[in-house]
């Protein structure tokens, strides 16, 4: 299911380098599981693709997720001329 969800949201190329993994823990909270999944650093921006259908960009900054609305394509586009300068026009 999981594989499914990542491979709609962020495509098949994005989803094919994500790594899902489920870790036995045993904590002070009890035995239980939890799903890993690692994200590695993409050579292109990635778009994301709701179940509406629109297409937003997410950026991870330490343990926050943010999000560009559509009124901040300005600084969009300056964090991905940053990151992904090759893609500069």
């Amino acid at each position: 299911w999981l594989d499914t969800m990542l491979d709609t949201a962020m495509g098949k190329s994005a989803g094919a380098r994500t790594k899902i993994s489920i870790i036995d823990v045993d904590s002070t909270l009890g035995r239980g599981q939890i799903c890993r999944v690692d994200v590695p650093a993409s050579s292109r921006p990635i778009w994301a693709k709701t179940s509406k259908n629109d297409r937003i960009f997410f950026r991870r900054r330490s343990n926050s997720t943010i999000f560009y609305e559509p009124h901040e394509a300005e600084a969009l586009d300056e964090y991905i001329a940053d990151h992904w300068p090759q893609l500069a026009s």
